[in-house]
Formats: C-alpha cells, structure tokens, sequence
C-alpha cells in the first residue's frame, strides 16, 4: 500500500489503488477496515487519465463501506480508489465478486409444439405449430428483451412458415415479425429473420422509419406471465421422402444492447432453446385385411396408412385404386396394396383372398310305392338342411326318412367351412296297380278259368286245384269252395292283391 492525494476526493485524503479488468457486467464491493469512514471509488479510462466514477462513490460508518456496479464492459480495466476520507488510516479487507452469472438474461424458456412427433418424427407434409414462451427474464445491465430468432433444420419447407407475433408485455410498443431482419443501430450487427420489438414513443423510438433496430426493447422483468411473451409460429415438413432429414427447431434471445440501441452491452449468454425431430421413415406404413370367402362370394379389402392407393393385380377387384375395393376372385388370389403419403413416401402390404370351393353334394333318387318309405342318404359335406319337410322323418342330418304320397323334388343345402352347395333328390312315389279277377261257381267235378287283370305279372294262392300258380289266366278245380288271392305286379314293381271265390 502507499499513500497520495487524488485531486477526485473531496478531502485530501490518504489513499491506495488497485485495477482490475472486468469478466462480468457487475460489481459487488465490500470494505471493512479499522478506520470509521472508509470511502471507495470506481474508475474507468486510463491510469494517467482517469474518467468519472463509472459507479459513484460511497462513504461507509463504522469501518464498512459496499458499493454495487452495474453496467460494467467485460474485458475493461477498472481503477479502484479505496481511502480513509482525510487523515484516517488503518487496515482494511477487500471483496470484490461477481453476485451471479451476468452474461444471462433469459433464465428459462420453454418450446411446445402442437402435434407432437411420434417416436421423434413428423411425416413430409405435416403441419406443426410451435410458441416459444419465456419464463424468465432479468435485465443484466439494463438489457431489455429486443429479439427473438428461429432457425430451422433442413427438413422444413420455410416456404410455409407463418408467425404469431404477442402483445407488448410494457405497452410501449410492439412485437412483429420481420422475414428481412434488422440492423442494431448500436454497433450496425445484422440480426436475421425473427420477431423484434418496435417502440412506439419515447426518447428510444425512431418511429420514422419502422426500424427496430434503433430503438430499446420490451421492458418486463423477472417472472413472465403465460399471457405475455408467446412467440408462436407454424411451419410445415418438407414434402417428398426424406427419412432422417433435420426437423430441429432453434430459438435464441436477444437482448436491446445486442440488436437494439442500447449502448450497454448484456445477454450473451443466454442458451438457445432446442426442439429436436426427424423426418419419418422412407415407407409409410400400411396395413390391409386379408380374409376367406365361397367361390362367387365378394369381400371388401381395406387399406391404412397412406393417403393414396393402388391395388394389383386388377384380376377379381372392383377397382385398383382407392382405400377400400371389392374383391371377388375365382380362386385364391393374393393382392398388393401399395400406399403413398401425401408428402410422396410409399408403402406396401398384402392381402391374401383365399377362395374356398363349395361342397359337392350327392344323394340318391329312389323311387318307392305309394304308401312306402325310403331313406336319402345325402354326402359330400359337414352339415344338411332338407326341404320341404313334407314326408321327412326330419330337416336335418346326412340321412333322411321319406314317405310322400306322391312323387316329391327335396332340395338338400350342405355346408362346409361356412360354404354351401345344393342338389336335389327325387323320391318317385308308383301307384299301386288295380287288380281285378273274376269269381264264380262249379259242380263239383268241374273246373273254370280264373282271369287276372291291372298288372303286368301275378301270382296265386293258394296252389290247391289251381293249374299253374302264375299267370294272368289259370284253371281251378278245387274240390271244395275256395278262395283264391291273386297278387298283382305293375311294372314299376309296386303289388296289390284280389281274391276270388270259387263255389262249389
């Protein structure tokens, strides 16, 4: 330490001097000392000519003095006056800090977007809406919130972007979106596209021109409402297929003392805000229904997951494009759905139309006497239905009893594997043939022809005074009065009998 006289003091006073060069834009010092008054100043300019006290002075009591710096310029030479306020001297203790991280301005800042991406990814043509809101803002060196820029990863059609400027939070003037960018008045840095606040009165504003880079920012600090700085925009994905492609988003803050006017500098180490995405896969994803239908049957096939699509082979379908077709193929056919986006991926699927053959059907077609019965016996499937019911044991089942009384057409539907056939069965029901014979009366001793008729072939009994037991005509000498029967035969094999009665 040594002792001088600074011409700056108000008193001639004893004094010591340190410089230091500045890493933030604040100062905290703190001075105890063992004489009661210290004072202290700060300095900036040079250690033959000083400038004026960039932070005042301060004259503690009681052996302490603080004094706080604000708007310092890092990477500056400062010059610290530390003296007793005249003749005092002693010892003192010095302190010199920073009170946090000063190059900070945005201390949170959220992004959301509307839809999310799914598993990290948009699909090419989607449209995303996106706002940027800060939370948080603290005005390091007087920096106003001034700018808000995006850049956008190669996977965006910037084409399409639209913004959504907020309302000023101070009421001073206004928040718009500039696709040009701007020119900060303060050092003449080119700022890109992005949002920028326009003053619209005071000392700051250059209203002549429209120009946000000569003048201050929006003036709101510390905990930003969720009515106020919502920076929103929508931009949409890039069509065509680019799997992979850049879908990040990022939003950076700048302050009045970075594109504005202000002269103090502050807010360079805000971090930027990331969304990250990715292009969808090269190959939409698209599903479609297979299924089993009978020969001649139809069914619809359906396809997902695309926009647009076509179907091969055109064989058995309705149509070979659209979403959904009917398929109605003669045999087992497999079809190709290929779907494509409305961004230009394609993606394919299968559909298997599998076509089972209905049953073939079999049964016999007997023919009966009237007043007989006879059972139909139906093959070739799992289950049967019979019609009409009319002389059936019963509708369903493999095997049937029938007994109409006249000749009768029976429809059989056999399924199997939910398929059906038909067939039909004839059950020819014959007349009984009307026999007739004649009867009569002899002398004992004598004898007399018996003549049968309605049939084709007969027979006699019994065979007691008969000439022959077969035969349309026959002799009978019985010896006693008799009765004979005679059984008559059509050609469709079907009987019926008459008797006849010989007295003698």
């Amino acid at each position: 330490m040594y002792w001088s006289r600074w011409p700056n003091q108000s008193v001639s006073a004893n004094d010591v001097w340190y410089s230091f060069v500045a890493s933030s834009y604040q100062a905290n010092i703190s001075i105890t000392s063992t004489f009661a008054n210290p004072n202290v100043a700060l300095y900036s300019g040079t250690c033959g000519a000083l400038g004026g006290g960039v932070g005042g002075c301060a004259v503690g009591t009681g052996g302490s003095v603080s004094l706080t710096v604000t708007q310092m310029v890092i990477g500056t030479t400062y010059y610290l006056q530390i003296s007793g306020n005249g003749t005092q001297s002693g010892t003192f203790n010095l302190t010199i800090s920073n009170s946090k991280n000063c190059n900070s301005c945005d201390n949170s800042a959220t992004i959301t977007a509307s839809p999310l991406p799914v598993s990290g990814t948009y699909a090419p043509g989607q449209t995303v809406s996106f706002c940027f809101h800060v939370n948080n803002w603290t005005q390091v060196n007087s920096n106003w919130l001034h700018g808000v820029t995006m850049s956008f990863g190669s996977g965006w059609n910037l084409a399409s972007l639209t913004t959504t400027p907020p309302p000023s939070c101070s009421g001073t003037g206004t928040w718009s979106y500039y696709p040009g960018g701007e020119t900060a008045s303060f050092n003449n840095s080119v700022w890109p596209a992005g949002f920028y606040y326009e003053t619209s009165s005071g000392a700051s504003c250059a209203c002549t021109n429209a120009n946000p880079g000569d003048n201050f920012g929006d003036n709101c600090s510390g905990a930003i409402s969720a009515a106020n700085w919502n920076f929103c925009f929508t931009i949409q994905v890039a069509t065509g297929c680019n799997p992979g492609s850049d879908l990040s988003v990022t939003v950076n803050t700048s302050s009045d003392g970075q594109s504005g006017s202000w002269s103090a500098g502050g807010c360079t180490g805000d971090p930027a805000t990331v969304f990250q995405a990715v292009g969808a896969s090269g190959a939409t994803l698209v599903s479609v229904n297979s299924g089993t239908i009978c020969a001649g049957s139809s069914m619809v096939l359906t396809a997902t997951g695309g926009t647009t699509y076509s179907w091969s082979p055109a064989t058995g379908l309705s149509a070979t494009t659209g979403a959904s077709v009917t398929a109605s193929p003669a045999v087992t056919t497999t079809y190709i759905v290929t779907g494509t986006t409305g961004g230009g991926c394609t993606g394919t699927a299968t559909a298997v139309v599998t076509v089972d053959p209905h049953p073939v059907i079999t049964v016999n077609n007997p023919s009966i006497c009237r007043g007989a019965s006879v059972v139909l016996t139906a093959s070739g499937a799992t289950s049967y239905v019979w019609s009409p019911a009319t002389g059936l044991s019963a509708t369903t089942g493999a095997s049937v009893t029938a007994n109409p009384t006249s000749t009768t057409t029976y429809t059989i539907t056999g399924t199997s594997g939910g398929c059906t056939g038909t067939v039909t069965a004839v059950v020819t029901v014959n007349p009984l043939p009307i026999v007739t014979v004649n009867s009569g009366s002899i002398c004992k001793g004598n004898s007399m022809v018996l003549n049968a008729g309605g049939a084709s072939t007969y027979s006699w009994t019994p065979a007691t005074g008969l000439s022959a037991t077969t035969g349309a005509s026959v002799t009978a000498n019985p010896t006693v009065t008799t009765i004979y029967t005679v059984t008559g035969t059509s050609a469709a094999g079907c009987t019926a009998t008459a008797t006849s009665t010989i007295t003698v």
